[in-house]
């Protein structure tokens, strides 16, 4: 079924950044019109009457969550339904461990040679301070900084190759694109 819009309902800033730069161009090709939206900080009434009016309105959305401290997928997309009932199962979609381990897995050994960074074959236990503990000297003060560069690199092949949760996610939507 072909959709009016697609909107993907990520946690934070870096989520969206991500999100804008390295996949929503991918969502472009089959969606005309493409929505990047954080929900962790916003009210729960106005994200599920969100979700109700894409519904209504015959669109499409994702919605991602990092899994933090749940052991498993399945533990985490129970406790997320619970918050937020009108979730669809197969609308969501877990992030092992964060958002920045997805980053990392776009790198690939050259570029992480170049940032002096050792190489890193599974990116898939990356938590957000293990990134932060990853940074190149340069880029100490300013972790923004460092994701602009790994954005201006960013192999999705790459990627796939080093993260099982995005692997799982970049097959399930874009393999036949």
């Amino acid at each position: 079924m072909k959709h009016n819009e697609m909107w993907i309902f990520v946690e934070g800033n870096d989520d969206k950044l991500f999100f804008e730069h390295i996949l929503k161009p991918e969502f472009d090709k089959s969606y005309p019109c493409v929505h990047v939206w954080r929900w962790a900080q916003k009210p729960r009434k106005i994200l599920v009457d969100l979700i109700h009016k894409i519904i209504a309105d015959g669109d499409d959305y994702l919605f991602f969550a990092d899994i933090n401290s749940f052991p498993r997928v399945r533990d985490k997309k129970e406790e997320l339904k619970k918050q937020i009932a009108i979730l669809q199962d197969h609308k969501i979609f877990i992030v092992i461990k964060a958002i920045e381990s997805w980053f990392m897995a776009g790198l690939d050994n050259d570029t992480l040679s170049s940032l002096g960074i050792n190489l890193i074959e599974d990116t898939t236990d990356i938590t957000k301070s293990k990134f932060f503990k990853l940074l190149p000297k340069k880029y100490k003060r300013s972790g923004i900084d460092f994701i602009n560069e790994i954005l201006k690199y960013y192999n999705t092949t790459t990627a796939i190759q080093k993260n099982c949760s995005f692997k799982y996610f970049y097959e399930k939507n874009f393999q036949n694109s």
